[in-house]
């Protein structure tokens, strides 16, 4: 993915907020093709649920700040509405990046988490599949080639997105945290209320006049979607199989797992 420019706004005033105490966060988790990129609209639309976005992306440029620590006060001053709201979106793969300069529990207090997810999983593969190849992330974006259909493409992008949702199902259960879900399907159909379910759990106050749907960001999704998506089914489907996420480690070979492997003896790798 090329690097892009950040959408969310660069007001001087904004930025001289790096100093501002947060009184909370709202700590967007998401992956790609989920409407990710619309709700930090609807969000920084409100003036009060913070400005969210890819701080941490290593795709996303953010001026002069190249290093996690740089990005880290963008996010406290750019991420922050005058409520002392700050709102941050992730990916799972940021994390390769953001842990190694930050402590986040440190930088970003009193979180509260939203996991953007998507119920037809394959359409969001299909979608993913179809963005890696135009690089046309935003709607607001030109495509820089014409998408041809692969199913190892669609298959990668499943892999990828099933890896990212079980990790992020570990982290949540790892740390007792439970976080609002949202789904894309219901955040294109109604965009208020959705906004107002993250208004409600971050314990901010809105009322539905403060949210703008007249935002750039729009659905991109068009029929070609749907015929990647039953073509791959054809082409792909079979219920004698079943998906391995993580390579399965056997067992180092040697004269002694092998009789002990013979006599029941050794579980099967996990």
């Amino acid at each position: 993915m090329k690097n892009a420019v950040s959408p969310v706004a660069s007001d001087p005033a904004e930025q001289a907020r790096t100093g501002q105490q947060i009184r909370k966060t709202i700590v967007l988790v998401a992956e790609t093709r989920t409407g990710s990129n619309y709700l930090c609209e609807l969000m920084h639309s409100t003036g009060k649920l913070g400005n969210p976005a890819e701080y941490f992306s290593p795709h996303v440029a953010f001026g002069e700040a190249t290093t996690q620590s740089a990005r880290c006060d963008v996010a406290q001053s750019r991420g922050t509405t005058p409520n002392g709201v700050a709102a941050v979106k992730v990916f799972a793969y940021h994390w390769k990046w953001l842990h190694k300069e930050i402590r986040f529990a440190d930088a970003f207090p009193n979180r509260h988490w939203i996991w953007l997810r998507r119920r037809d999983f394959l359409a969001q593969a299909v979608s993913r599949a179809i963005a890696l190849q135009t690089q046309a992330w935003r709607s607001d974006t030109i495509s820089t080639s014409l998408p041809r259909y692969s199913s190892k493409d669609i298959l990668r992008t499943l892999r990828y997105i099933s890896n990212a949702e079980a990790r992020w199902r570990m982290f949540f259960a790892r740390n007792g945290l439970s976080p609002h879900m949202l789904w894309y399907e219901d955040l294109i159909s109604a965009p208020e209320p959705a906004v107002m379910q993250i208004a409600a759990h971050a314990g901010v106050d809105i009322r539905p006049s403060d949210i703008s749907t007249d935002v750039q960001v729009r659905m991109q999704r068009t029929t070609l979607n749907e015929e990647w998506k039953a073509k791959f089914v054809s082409e792909m489907g079979s219920i004698d199989h079943l998906d391995k996420l993580v390579a399965e480690k056997p067992y180092p070979r040697s004269l002694r797992n092998f009789r002990r492997l013979w006599a029941g003896k050794l579980r099967a790798p996990i």
